[in-house]
């Protein structure tokens, strides 16, 4: 932007809004506030600093969104794990049931064989899978604009080189370590082979004598096979209780102090709000009460349900009454553990067979991730508003008024508090006509030197009643617009054009002022 300085131009690199700041409203945002609560809250937030709880919230759901990954592969990796392992029992039993025949020394060693197998297969697929994945080195390409630093320049590129360098060398010595080391378990395993072959023949000694008749090598290779299948189911039982369970419980219990601290933060921001909000009730003089209930909003948490409840044939009622009674952080908890009876209450419309069939449903399409997702879902703040009403005095919902009435709380929240200057766009159009003596008149005379109040408006009231102490007129055509006059109303000029402007001239505001004349007599 260009600043002008005695007799030139300057050009600053600051944006305008950095140098003045103005808090603006059009009609359709005044609009908006009368109608969306959640929306509304940013006239509350306006006030307050809350960078660093909002900074601590979205790094909390990050990290929540990283745990639902890990939690997925470790849940995947429990129920494989079950499957493999549930039939480790039976197989014990038909491995006992076989080996009873050869009762031998020999025999009894071909189940260790068999486990050792398995050991040495799972060790070289281990080694088999590493990988070495190249780091991006930084560029050495390193120059400075200024040439007295041109040394400390030339030494930071030998830095950024060297380390490039060592970076390279070890990357190429973890290969070669790695090639190497599976050269080595595939000559272990060549070896292995062999002494398998010398014990193969002297199991097929022993087995012949035991035999009567029978196949020799279906007796041996049945054997081998029953043995196979138990020690696999023996070692996913072993690694289920040992490994894969451990770990999945250990995810679920970061997840739930994640789960805290994200509870606490948007807590934390709530009260925020709401220590902004007992300011603004102090100052809008009794008109407007406004409050932030705990409860929020649950729009959201009922269209990510309606993600969920697809094909699962659970009714919309169901739905709201989830959405309304219950929160994101305890319906995922309870619906990833199954836990169906203690989400169930009939009493609020939540019956167990219509939970039952949206946890099925959710486990046949695999939605677990959205349903992580899900837990993250907030019920926003919402910002409620009461207006008093000046004929009884009584307080009413905003949602309770009709529409002019409803803008008019809202413009009266807007320049309750604040020290920037507030502009306001033809807020009239969407204004309830007798209140704005009542209450923005009011509010305007008696909020003068507080703030600057700029209102675009052809409102006798605000720019007469309120007693404005600078008057822009203007007039355009099709493509241009331009400035008419400025001052004052005790300006003659200006009075004449705010007459014009705003009443429509002297000869329609003399014939309204002698037809509604009887009602102000009538008054008086």
């Amino acid at each position: 932007m260009w600043q002008h300085t005695g007799d030139d131009w300057i050009g600053i690199d600051t944006a305008p809004q950095d140098l003045i700041k103005l808090a603006a409203f059009s009609q359709g945002e005044v609009l908006e506030y009368s109608r969306q609560p959640v929306g509304r809250m940013s006239l509350v937030d306006a006030g307050v600093d809350l960078s660093e709880v909002q900074s601590r919230i979205a790094d909390t759901e990050g990290r929540l969104r990283d745990n639902a990954t890990e939690l997925l592969v470790a849940r995947a990796r429990v129920e494989s794990l079950r499957a493999s392992s549930a039939k480790e029992p039976e197989l014990a039993e038909q491995v006992r049931e076989l080996a009873a025949l050869f009762d031998t020394r020999v025999v009894k060693a071909q189940a260790g064989w068999t486990k050792d197998a398995s050991t040495l297969t799972k060790a070289r697929t281990a080694v088999d899978q590493l990988a070495v994945h190249s780091l991006a080195c930084p560029d050495a390409t390193v120059a400075g604009e200024i040439a007295a630093n041109e040394d400390l320049f030339t030494q930071t590129a030998d830095v950024v080189r060297e380390l490039g360098d060592e970076i390279r060398a070890a990357e190429q010595g973890m290969s070669a370590a790695i090639n190497t080391a599976r050269t080595r378990l595939a000559s272990i395993h060549n070896q292995w082979q062999q002494c398998k072959a010398v014990f193969a023949t002297e199991l097929d000694a022993e087995l012949a004598k035991v035999s009567q008749g029978s196949s020799l090598t279906t007796l041996r290779t049945h054997l081998e096979s029953l043995q196979t299948k138990h020690g696999a189911a023996k070692a996913s039982k072993d690694e289920l209780d040992n490994e894969a369970l451990p770990h999945l419980q250990q995810l679920d219990q970061q997840r739930e102090e994640l789960i805290d601290q994200l509870h606490r933060a948007r807590g934390e921001r709530r009260e925020i709000r709401r220590g902004r909000v007992a300011e603004l009730n102090g100052k809008t003089a009794g008109f407007v009460k406004l409050n932030v209930p705990a409860e929020g909003d649950f729009a959201d948490f009922r269209a990510a349900l309606g993600t969920l409840k697809v094909g699962s044939r659970v009714r919309d009622d169901v739905l709201d009454a989830i959405a309304r009674y219950t929160y994101p952080f305890r319906f995922a908890r309870l619906m990833w553990h199954g836990n169906i009876n203690e989400l169930a209450a009939d009493s609020l419309g939540i019956d167990s067979a219509s939970v039952a069939r949206l946890v099925a449903n959710i486990a046949d399409r695999d939605l677990w991730g959205e349903l992580l997702e899900l837990q993250l879902v907030d019920r926003p703040d919402v910002l409620t508003m009461r207006f008093r009403k000046p004929d009884d005095g009584q307080y009413v919902a905003i949602e309770d008024l009709a529409h002019g009435q409803r803008c008019t709380a809202i413009l009266v929240t807007l320049l309750a508090d604040g020290t920037t200057p507030v502009l306001v766009d033809q807020p009239e159009d969407a204004l309830h006509a007798p209140w704005i003596e009542e209450y923005l008149v009011d509010r305007l005379r008696s909020l003068r030197g507080t703030r600057q109040y700029i209102f675009a408006t052809r409102s006798p009231g605000i720019v007469v009643s309120a007693d404005a102490e600078q008057i822009i007129t203007m007039r355009a055509t099709a493509g241009r617009g331009e400035c008419e006059a400025s001052g004052s109303l005790e300006r003659h000029n200006l009075n004449q054009l705010a007459l014009h402007h705003l009443e429509g001239g002297r000869v329609p505001f003399q014939r309204r002022s002698d037809k509604l004349q009887p009602s102000i007599v009538d008054e008086e």
